[in-house]
């Protein structure tokens, strides 16, 4: 490990600067970032980041941007979290700036999510 800062090449995908979004870590090289905010507009998609090490510690990263179909949740300043084959959200703000309380999940092979049922007394 060098401990030097690097700035990665990402040719493959045109990425946007992005804000209140979650990036969870898996399976020991995978970073997963959804939602926030680009530009005011709340993307549709998921970028999967795979990180792998080259010669001379060097870190490569291979990005998919994928793009989500109408059933995703889409929110900005939520929270995120990843166990076992799924990513699952919670809170955040709507497209429409509406606060919200749901939770959802995201399966990791798939890529499809679900709205979680909730019991009990709900944190707003």
């Amino acid at each position: 490990m060098t401990h030097q800062w690097q700035t990665p090449s990402f040719e493959e995908v045109e990425l946007q600067t992005r804000k209140s979004h979650t990036a969870c870590l898996f399976d020991a090289n995978k970073i997963l970032v959804y939602g926030g905010e680009i530009m005011s507009h709340i993307p549709r998609d998921v970028l999967l980041i795979t990180v792998t090490q080259g010669p001379h510690q060097y870190l490569s990263f291979n990005i998919q941007q994928i793009e989500m179909k109408e059933q995703d949740p889409r929110r900005s300043d939520h929270s995120a979290q990843v166990s076992g084959d799924k990513m699952y959200i919670f809170g955040g703000v709507d497209p429409q700036g509406r606060a919200s309380d749901e939770l959802w999940s995201l399966d990791l092979k798939d890529l499809k999510w679900t709205k979680c049922p909730q019991k009990g007394a709900i944190p707003s």
